[in-house]
């Protein structure tokens, strides 16, 4: 359970691999965080799905990779 802000959209999967709120909803937060507590199996496949979201998404070799992309494709247009 998180907010939507910054780059947490760009880790978090809403539904998916979590659930987002928005930012100073209390209540909001509070539900998303019950509702996780009274199912365990779906937070146990959030995290799971999670896990491998972020093990495709964001190893180190793929960003490096993305990052030396946009680099030469920003060299092209200087």
């Amino acid at each position: 359970v998180s907010t939507r802000h910054a780059g947490i959209l760009d880790t978090v999967v809403d539904g998916k691999t979590g659930i987002l709120v928005d930012e100073n909803d209390e209540p909001a937060f509070a539900d998303a965080m019950i509702r996780m507590a009274r199912n365990p199996a779906q937070a146990l496949q959030m995290g799971l799905d999670g896990r491998r979201f972020v093990l495709k998404n964001f190893v180190l070799d793929r960003t490096i990779s993305d990052l030396y992309a946009v680099l030469l494709e920003a060299a092209k247009h200087r």
